[in-house]
């Protein structure tokens, strides 16, 4: 089996990490499990959503400007 990789561009980190801020004190404040990575190929690029599993919201942080 081969590995797969992720390479996040700078605009798609610095997105996730403010996602990562503004949902900071989300649920009850463990950090386990707390967000979930969606990966979707298609014909050019990856389409790359987080969500958080506190409050069910969610953001593309996909970078089509790097496809």
């Amino acid at each position: 089996m081969e590995d797969f990789k992720i390479d996040f561009t700078l605009k798609e980190l610095k997105a996730m990490n403010k996602f990562h801020k503004t949902h900071k004190k989300c649920g009850d404040g463990t950090p386990t499990g707390k967000f979930t990575y969606m990966f979707t190929p298609v014909g050019i690029g990856i389409c790359t959503v987080i969500k958080c599993n506190a409050c069910d919201k969610w953001k593309d942080i996909t970078d089509m400007d790097s496809w």
